[in-house]
């Protein structure tokens, strides 16, 4: 698929988009779209490459257009009458429908390009005005102009499919690779390609690459005034800019006006609020920015990040003040916000960022300090690093057991930490739990991951209706919060507890969306909502979509391990499930040892000891079907007998069954009669017996 395709050609737009404006940074690929289109088009496009300064006569753009006109149609163009009136009267009966294209808009004065919108044209005379910017008056005269598509950065960016067209050198998943680092920037892709080339991968590629340096040299810099350009560079530091940051730690005024310039400009920084208060930059742009920095003011970095950090300390944004002052290498200033920064990016789900931060800040810190100690702790527990986990729990608990806790948020965090870990089994996992949840303060950040963990102990030591509660306050809590990680795990929690599959698909639902949202998708919260997800798939009978889902959810095992033992456990009961609704016996199996040997480690082992129990059975029925014929017989199941085996251990008769699927009562005698052939039985009651043996329907 060409970007003609991806954007769909003038022969598709014309009829509604007089004018079409593409306004991109350098390196998109503007002028290729435009080729491309006149190649697809069938009409002739008309190239206005006559440069039209601020300083040309009235008639100068005329005589551009007239000129572009002429190179197509030597004879078209009135020779007696003026610039303006010739063209004006060609426009109004051109030879055939025609598009005329102005790229590269620096080349035209800003009231030349406001003229170009208001040209009297005839049906078929399309406009197109490529360029990195436009001012806000040829913006307006655009939009006055009548119907016009605008054609920008978003529509810009190269897929895998595009980007395929132009590496020819590189396999699939290296191009995979590099359209996600790059964002699709056409220029950064070829500019990563040829890192490639010389032995980096494209995770390598980072933008600090010599030759990305020298593009954004002579791309951005050299078109700059200089004290602009030292500004960017300067600016470059941080990843989000916005006025008062930059006035800060630049030492200066002035920054909203220069950062509106440059983002109108065409420069690589893009405003991320309606309100053009907080800017980006390209990403890659912004390393090769900041190495230049790095080289040009070596002795200024320093104190701007620090002022950067002082002012985003002060503004309540710890997270960002603590990226800077551990890039710094400010390692007492870090720990000043570090203890602000841990709970907000939990809540984001942002925990293997936390985790390169400690280590960035260097591990040592926490001996030290009991909080700190229990934060890589916890760190360790929710990313699935037992050895992190356990290492340094007991240097928290080494730490508390000479010094008091400091506050009760600092008493909370241990033990909520403590009853996650579950060292003790699910009785001891209680005691702390409760005793957190005691503790904890109603404005206490620790709130909802305090609650949730009270819900699962409730849970796990066979307290439904009380575990219920607990966890229908986290998921509340969690919302409002936006706490993702305690919210994935509350919703999936709170799924098992329910009646029905009806009433907890909403829960798992939900998880799986929050967990995407906050790119979660690898972390151990993730994985019971997705084997909960392909557990209900299997159920309704869609198999496809629950093997898909299965797949996914035996990822996890690797990662759920002994750090959440009661999770471990849960993730794998709900595998084993959904395999023998699959008639996967080899996964089924696996998963059940696996849960047996976790479930070894959970002293009081509770409900999850009958779960345990009950699947082991099934795996045996199924072992047995895997001699005498049932489960073979199931994997021959259609979908149609699928959607009826639910419904056959209810009272319902054959003819109020079809009612429900819409269906005959012929037509369901027929499908039982064929579940029970398949399955090797010859009545309806002797059939729901042979499927919950095998676990492919509730007991």
């Amino acid at each position: 698929m060409t970007l003609a395709d991806h954007l769909e050609t003038p022969r598709a737009w014309s009829a509604d988009s007089r004018c079409v404006v593409v306004l991109a940074p350098a390196g998109y690929g503007k002028t290729t779209l435009l080729r491309q289109w006149a190649t697809d088009s069938g009409l002739p496009f008309l190239w206005v490459t006559r440069p039209v300064t601020a300083e040309a006569s009235p008639d100068g753009l005329a005589v551009a257009i007239l000129d572009a006109i002429g190179q197509r149609w030597p004879d078209a163009v009135p020779t007696t009458l003026p610039p303006r009136a010739a063209l004006g009267a060609f426009l109004a009966q051109p030879p055939e429908p025609l598009v005329l294209v102005f790229d590269e808009t620096e080349r035209i004065s800003a009231a030349h390009l406001s003229t170009i919108f208001e040209l009297p044209t005839a049906p078929g005379v399309h406009i197109v005005v490529a360029g990195r910017s436009l001012d806000e008056r040829a913006l307006t005269a655009a939009r006055l102009a009548g119907p016009v598509r605008f054609v920008g950065v978003d529509e810009l960016r190269l897929g895998v499919a595009e980007a395929e067209q132009i590496l020819l050198d590189l396999d699939a998943d290296e191009i995979d690779d590099l359209v996600r680092v790059t964002d699709g920037w056409a220029a950064g892709l070829r500019l990563a390609a040829s890192t490639a080339h010389r032995g980096t991968p494209g995770e390598g590629f980072t933008g600090r690459e010599r030759i990305v340096v020298e593009y954004v040299r002579s791309r951005v810099l050299a078109e700059l005034a200089d004290d602009v350009a030292d500004f960017v560079m300067r600016a470059s530091l941080f990843e989000e800019l916005e006025a008062g940051l930059c006035d800060a730690a630049l030492a200066r005024t002035g920054s909203q006006q220069i950062l509106e310039a440059l983002e109108r400009s065409g420069h690589f920084l893009f405003a991320v609020d309606r309100r053009s208060r907080r800017f980006a930059w390209q990403r890659f742009v912004r390393a090769a920015l900041e190495d230049e920095c790095e080289r040009r003011f070596p002795g200024e970095i320093s104190a701007i990040r620090r002022r950067g950090a002082d002012w985003l300390a002060h503004h309540d944004r710890p997270v960002e003040a603590l990226r800077l002052r551990v890039a710094d290498g400010a390692r007492a200033d870090a720990l000043e916000v570090l203890g602000a920064a841990v709970l907000p990016m939990f809540y984001a789900g942002e925990l293997t960022a936390l985790v390169d931060l400690f280590h960035g800040i260097g591990a040592d810190i926490a001996t030290t300090d009991g909080y700190l100690a229990t934060m890589f702790a916890y760190a360790g527990v929710m990313t699935g690093d037992y050895v992190c986990a356990t290492r340094w729990g007991k240097v928290a608990a080494d730490h508390y057991s000479r010094h008091p806790f400091k506050d009760s948020d600092e008493a909370v965090a241990y033990l909520t930490y403590r009853a996650h870990l579950a060292a003790n089994g699910t009785s001891a996992m209680l005691e702390d739990a409760l005793a957190a949840r005691r503790e904890v303060a109603e404005s206490s950040p620790w709130r909802s991951p305090t609650l949730m963990i009270a819900g699962i102990a409730l849970s796990l030591t066979g307290h439904p209706a009380e575990a219920a509660a607990a966890l229908d306050e986290a998921i509340h809590l969690s919302r409002e919060e936006n706490a993702s990680a305690a919210l994935v795990l509350a919703l999936a929690q709170r799924a098992l507890l329910m009646e029905t599959p009806n009433h907890s698909q909403p829960l798992v639902d939900e998880a799986m969306e929050v967990a995407r949202d906050a790119k979660m998708t690898m972390y151990p919260q993730t994985a019971l909502p997705t084997a909960l997800a392909a557990l209900a798939a299997a159920r309704r009978g869609e198999r496809e979509r629950a093997r898909e889902l299965l797949t996914a959810a035996e990822r996890y095992r690797p990662l759920v391990g002994k750090a959440l033992p009661w999770l471990a456990v849960q993730l794998r009961i709900a595998i084993v499930r959904t395999a023998i609704r699959l008639g996967d016996i080899a996964v089924a199996r696996g998963a059940l040892r696996e849960a047996e040997e976790m479930i070894a480690l959970l002293p009081g082992r509770g409900p999850l000891a009958a779960e345990i129990r009950s699947v082991s059975d099934a795996v045996a029925g199924l072992s047995l079907g895997e001699r005498t014929g049932p489960v073979a017989g199931a994997n021959l199941l259609t979908t149609a007998e699928w959607r009826l085996l639910p419904l056959l251990p209810t009272h319902l008769t054959f003819e109020e069954i079809g009612g429900r699927l819409h269906l005959s009562k012929n037509t369901i005698k027929t499908q039982a009669i064929s579940i029970y052939r398949k399955l090797g039985v010859s009545s309806r009651s002797e059939a729901v017996e042979a499927v919950r043996t095998l676990g492919l329907i509730e007991a």
